[in-house]
């Protein structure tokens, strides 16, 4: 797979759930911000917004490859 069809994917991807990924790094900046909450996450890094995205790509793009109903269902 290109990192042209990656891209597309991507975009496809935005398109439906843009919305609420887009919510994702306020939703981050929440449980970093409240005490109670960070506690229980100190050995967990919190992704940048870049590096969200990028996961993000890279999973969506993992997931077009799934040739099993089950697997691109999940």
């Amino acid at each position: 797979m290109t990192s042209k069809d990656e891209h597309t994917i991507f975009r496809s991807f935005l398109i439906k759930w843009q919305n609420e990924f887009q919510q994702i790094p306020h939703i981050l900046y929440l449980f970093k911000s409240y005490s109670k909450f960070s506690n229980h996450f100190k050995d967990i890094n919190f992704l940048s917004k870049n590096e969200l995205e990028q996961s993000q790509q890279d999973w969506v793009s993992l997931v077009a490859k799934f040739e099993h109903p089950l697997e691109k269902d999940f």
